[in-house]
């Protein structure tokens, strides 16, 4: 949120940040939103459907980075199957057939499917790349020490890991190396992102360009409110290594 933050604020936009637990909560904030409260909407994640929440663009730009095909909500969203790929080869081409464990988010979610597909199309071309250690934390707080403790605890050989997100991927890492775990030497690590956790811990990962991703989004916001034509600009995520693999 910091980038969308810096820019709004550098336009001479005023930014409150909600957390809600539930859909009802959402509601509240989107008939502020109605009344003009607020002057536009950025979804980090969203309680209610897209259909519900569309209605209330005919009060202002609404944007998110969640990925939706609604036409009236604006997305950045990256498809995250081709990227997810790009990092199951890399593996492949450096490694061999090695056995990959998965640290996804929430199964219900596009970008976890997105990630599934990859798997297991990779699976079918590599059968002897032992893909089965998959498992699930929808929220990252506690998620990579989760996942680094049923690491820790399963019978499987696993020789790389690959996480959702940097800020996971880092906890993960973090919990394996205090229990004598080495990395990379005895387990590769990926995350995904490219955030500044991932800077700081040497992680590997590939580079989304969440800040233009950011600059995308906030410019949607601005050029709706002030009549100006927005243009997208284009992304072109990349594979970045360092330590980790």
């Amino acid at each position: 949120m910091k980038y969308c933050t810096n820019i709004l604020k550098k336009y001479g936009y005023g930014v409150t940040i909600y957390f809600t637990k539930d859909k009802a909560e959402e509601a509240n904030i989107l008939e502020s939103f109605r009344l003009h409260a607020l002057d536009g909407l950025f979804f980090v994640a969203n309680r209610n459907n897209w259909s519900y929440i569309d209605r209330y663009t005919e009060y202002g730009p609404i944007v998110t980075w969640r990925r939706t095909d609604n036409q009236k909500v604006y997305s950045s969203y990256i498809d995250h199957y081709p990227l997810y790929k790009q990092i199951l080869d890399y593996i492949y081409t450096e490694y061999g057939e090695i056995n990959i464990g998965h640290v996804l988010n929430d199964p219900a979610k596009n970008n976890t499917k997105a990630r599934l597909r990859a798997i297991s199309e990779y699976t079918k071309l590599h059968p002897n790349s032992d893909n089965s250690w998959i498992v699930y934390y929808p929220e990252q707080e506690n998620a990579g020490q989760q996942a680094s403790l049923n690491y820790l605890t399963t019978k499987q050989t696993i020789d790389a890991v690959i996480v959702y997100s940097d800020y996971v991927a880092a906890e993960f890492m973090s919990t394996l190396r205090v229990n004598g775990i080495n990395i990379p030497e005895e387990l590769k690590l990926f995350g995904f992102d490219n955030s500044d956790f991932g800077k700081f811990m040497n992680i590997s990962t590939i580079d989304t360009y969440l800040a233009i991703q950011a600059k995308n989004l906030t410019n949607r916001i601005i050029c709706t409110l002030e009549h100006e034509t927005f243009k997208e600009i284009t992304i072109v995520p990349k594979v970045v290594i360092r330590q980790t693999c």
